[in-house]
C-alpha cells in the first residue's frame, strides 16, 4: 500500500507518498525564503537610494554652525526674553502714565487754543484800553454810570469795564448812548470800538447835543 514502509535487507524505505509530501513542504519554505530575501534586498536598495539623494559619500558639516556660535545665540535669545518678561510686567503702568500724560496736554492745548482765540478775538491792550477811556468818558459827560447792552440787555456798570466789550456776552461795544425819556434806559452800542465811535467832542462842548444840520447852518448865517 502507499505510504507504507517496508524492510529490505534491514534498510528501511519511505514510500513514495510520504516522500512527495516531504518535497513539497521543502518548495513552498523555499518560496517563502526567497520572498522574504527579496522583500529585504529591495528595502536595503532603498534605503541606500534615499541615503544617496541626501548628501554624497564624501561630505563633511562645515556649512553647519559651530558650537560657539550656538551657545552664543541661545545666550541672546535669553536675554532678549529676560528683556521682553521685565518690560511687560510694567506695561500697565506705563500705559497708565502715558494716557495721564496726553490728558494733561490735551487739557493745556485746550487752554492754550482758548486763550489765543481770546486774544486775537480782543483787542490789543493799548487799544482796548484807550477804547475804555473813551466809553468811560463819554458816560461821564451824559452822567451814564451803568448802561444795558443792546445785545443781552444785560446791565453793565461802566466803571468796572477793563475791555471794550460786555461782560456778560462779550460782545464789542462802540459806544454809550444815554435815553433822556422817562422809562427809557442808557444803552451800549455794540460794533466795533475803532469803527463806531464818534469823535470826542472838544472842551466846553456838550456831547448830548445832536449834529447841526446844514439847514440850521444856513439859518445861523442868515441871522447873522
Amino acid at each position: 500500500m502507499a505510504g507504507e514502509n517496508h524492510e529490505s535487507g534491514g534498510v528501511s524505505v519511505t514510500a513514495p507518498a510520504d516522500t512527495d509530501d516531504l518535497e513539497d513542504r521543502i518548495e513552498a519554505q523555499r518560496e517563502e525564503f526567497t520572498d522574504l530575501l527579496e522583500d529585504v534586498r529591495s528595502r536595503v536598495v532603498q534605503v541606500k537610494r534615499e541615503t544617496d539623494d541626501k548628501a554624497p559619500a564624501d561630505h563633511g558639516h562645515e556649512s553647519y554652525a559651530p558650537r560657539e556660535d550656538v551657545a552664543d545665540f541661545q545666550d541672546d535669545l535669553d536675554e532678549l526674553e529676560r528683556r521682553l518678561e521685565t518690560g511687560f510686567d510694567n506695561y500697565e503702568e506705563i500705559v497708565e502714565q502715558l494716557l495721564d500724560r496726553i490728558e494733561v496736554l490735551e487739557d493745556r492745548s485746550m487752554i492754550l487754543a482758548k486763550t489765543v482765540a481770546a486774544i486775537r478775538d480782543r483787542p490789543d491792550g493799548e487799544r482796548g484800553r484807550n477804547a475804555v477811556d473813551r466809553l468811560q468818558r463819554r458816560a461821564n459827560r451824559q452822567g451814564i454810570r451803568a448802561a444795558t447792552c443792546e445785545n443781552c440787555d444785560s446791565s453793565v456798570d461802566l466803571a468796572l469795564l477793563n475791555v471794550p466789550e460786555c461782560p456778560h456776552c462779550e460782545s464789542p461795544i462802540a459806544d454809550v448812548v444815554g435815553d433822556s425819556s422817562l422809562f427809557g434806559s442808557d444803552r451800549l452800542v455794540i460794533g466795533d470800538p475803532d469803527e463806531s465811535a464818534p469823535p470826542e467832542p472838544t472842551d466846553g462842548e456838550d456831547p448830548s447835543r445832536p449834529e447841526p444840520t446844514d439847514q440850521e447852518d444856513s439859518t445861523t448865517d442868515e441871522r447873522r
